[in-house]
């Protein structure tokens, strides 16, 4: 009983680093392109085309 409590602790701590390094990378993506406003051109507005 001890190693199966084992193994489902171990499942449980992967999954909240997996979900912690995935919520960083999404957060560090959207600074990312807020700082550089070269990542992603604006659409022209209808006056500009």
């Amino acid at each position: 009983m001890q190693v199966n409590n084992f193994f489902k602790e171990k499942i449980s701590n992967m999954n909240s680093i997996i979900t912690f390094m995935t919520w960083y990378k999404v957060c560090h993506l959207r600074k990312s392109i807020h700082h550089n406003k070269n990542a992603i051109p604006h659409p022209l507005c209808p006056r500009q085309s």
